[in-house]
């Protein structure tokens, strides 16, 4: 099974029968729609690399 998160990546799950794939599909687009999707990858990030992201972004003004 494919499909596409929320960010646009492509995901890919491997089932042994069709219905397995078909039902776990059907519940990743119900919580898509909900807004209640979490990404199983999202976890391995680090506290560092998400700080280092938001340090970058954030907009800096001098005081």
């Amino acid at each position: 099974m494919c499909y596409r998160d929320h960010d646009g990546r492509q995901r890919k799950e491997h089932f042994d029968r069709k219905i397995d794939a078909q039902k776990r599909a059907s519940a990743i687009q119900a919580d898509m729609d909900r807004g209640q999707y979490i990404d199983p990858q999202a976890g391995r990030e680090t506290l560092e690399s998400v700080g280092v992201r938001w340090r970058e972004a954030a907009l800096h003004k001098r005081s």
